[in-house]
């Protein structure tokens, strides 16, 4: 295993409480391509999952949903990694995998995300100097990535760090006590949203699905997508469940996304740009 030391101070000394969906762990398991461990402040160490390409095309920290892991989201991760995009995934402190899962409340395990996406792109830089960063989440984890992307909830002082592509799938939306309506002025990245009409949360007290919507909704427009798909459950590309029957379209859709934005590819722009709404999904642009 490689070993990279990095060291930060805590980002947050304080914050809100983060209401967010439990994630458990799926059945289904993904073999990463290897592993990095990364000393963050307080000596923590932060595991990273990694998926290599053979290629680096661009480079991605991926965030996974709450109380789950890296390993539940093999469609993507090999989705991803075959495009020739490079994954490092850390295992949060709310997984419930993680050795210390105990020992962290919500408002500490937010901070310990923080460090774990900032740790992550200087790991990517080490890995891959010259790859394109992007961010890419699930669940908390999209929560996450539209934090790094520039959306800026009131603990949070500054971005994580500097991404040309956001993909989120089944963002937390309105978070109580964490999220306002100033929270995503500053998300001006690239950002594609995934959502579905079934995506809610009732332990979490997402009840209406169309609160997923609310980064796209309220971050300035430009090169903004959301893309809700008919029945899509908060599960849709992975998670506590597998894939659903749309989920191959949506995970196509969020590589071809970061391919356009952070690779420059422009066959994968054209197939973005001809996205069309259809009785599959609704197309939403800003």
């Amino acid at each position: 295993m490689a070993h990279f030391i990095h060291n930060r101070r805590a980002l947050l000394g304080g914050g809100a409480a983060l209401a967010a969906a439990a994630l458990l762990p799926s059945i289904a398991r993904a073999t990463q391509d290897d592993s990095a461990d990364v000393t963050v402040s307080n000596g923590r160490v932060v595991t990273y999952s990694i998926w290599r390409p053979t290629t680096v095309r661009a480079a991605i920290v991926f965030s996974h949903g709450q109380g789950g892991k890296p390993q539940n989201y093999e469609a993507l991760t090999t989705m991803y990694r075959d495009a020739g995009i490079l994954i490092a995934a850390p295992l949060h402190v709310d997984s419930l995998d993680h050795p210390h899962h105990g020992e962290y409340d919500r408002r500490a395990g937010f901070g310990a995300r923080c460090e774990d996406m900032i740790a992550g792109f200087n790991l990517l830089t080490s890995l891959a100097p010259d790859a394109p960063k992007a961010v890419s989440g699930h669940s908390y984890g999209a929560l996450m990535s539209l934090i790094t992307g520039g959306g800026l909830p009131p603990p949070v002082p500054a971005p994580l760090a500097p991404v040309t592509a956001v993909v989120a799938f089944s963002s937390a939306g309105r978070v109580p006590g964490l999220v306002n309506e100033h929270s995503y002025a500053g998300l001006t990245a690239p950002t594609l949203m995934v959502t579905g009409d079934l995506d809610t949360v009732e332990d979490a007290g997402i009840t209406d699905w169309r609160d997923h919507l609310y980064p796209f909704e309220t971050s300035p427009a430009g090169n903004k997508i959301a893309l809700v798909y008919t029945g899509g459950h908060h599960n849709l590309i992975g998670g506590q469940l597998p894939a659903g029957a749309s989920g191959p379209d949506a995970m196509r859709n969020g590589t071809d996304f970061i391919l356009a934005n952070a690779a420059g590819d422009a066959e994968a722009a054209a197939r973005i740009a001809a996205l069309q709404t259809n009785d599959v999904r609704e197309v939403m642009r800003r």
